[in-house]
This record gives structure tokens, sequence and C-alpha cells, in this order.
């Protein structure tokens, strides 16, 4: 088994959550209740271990956190996640696994992946690099 991080209450879309599975990721229905629950919406768990390059986006009056492919339109509502959140769908630049936040005591955009490689993001979400780099 590989080594993943948990995230928990995204809303996907189909596209997405088919890739993540490809790419060796698990998916699974949310086990905690969401407010788009009731609506209907359904919400979803990854087991990350390996990043898939998404849009990672927040849907205006809601708490929800959403993930899209770029090609594919932008949900109803939809702005860009802050860049922190971008950063974790950011693989590491040494291994291509996924990132866990490590900010204690160090600078904001810390991360270290699941196989113990420093790395650092940057100000826009955009970009990860090799700490030091």
């Amino acid at each position: 088994m590989r080594p993943a991080v948990l995230h928990a209450g995204y809303r996907l879309t189909i596209p997405v959550r088919e890739a993540l599975e490809h790419a060796g990721n698990i998916v699974r229905p949310a086990v905690a209740q969401y407010p788009g629950d009731r609506a209907g919406i359904p919400y979803w768990d990854i087991e990350l271990s390996c990043p898939i390059p998404v849009v990672v986006c927040r849907i205006i009056n809601t708490s929800d956190i959403a993930l899209r492919l770029a090609i594919e339109p932008r949900y109803p509502g939809e702005i860009l996640a802050a860049w922190w959140e971008r950063g974790e769908w950011l693989p590491c630049p040494r291994c291509g696994a996924a990132t866990l936040w490590d900010e204690a005591g160090r600078v904001p955009g810390a991360r270290c992946c699941v196989k113990g490689h420093r790395v650092q993001v940057n100000s826009r979400g955009t970009r990860i690099t090799r700490e030091g780099a």
C-alpha cells in the first residue's frame, strides 16, 4: 500500500474522479455529511498518493472545494481557491508523490512529500520546487 494524503469532502466532476482513480488514487463517497448533501450534490473523500493536474476552486456562497480538469467548463459560482489550497494538489518535483503541510516553525508554503522530500509551494500555488532550489 502506498502512503497517501486524505482530502475529505470535495466536489468532483466525473472526469476528475476517473482520472484520480486511473492514477491509482482511492476515491470514495464522503463519510461526513456536508450542506450540499441535502441538495443531492455528491461529496468525495480522496486518498491522494499520485496527484494529477486539476483546477482547485471554491464555490461562492458555500464552503465547498471543487475539482475539475482545465478543459472542463467552470462550476457555476466558481472562484479560484487560495494558493495554499491549490498547492495541496501539486506533486513532489523529485518523486511525483502527494505532499503534506510542513509549515510548523518554517516558512509559509513549506511541504513534505509522503516519501520525506522537503519542498516549497510558490505564492500563487501553481508551482512546487525542491527546498533550496
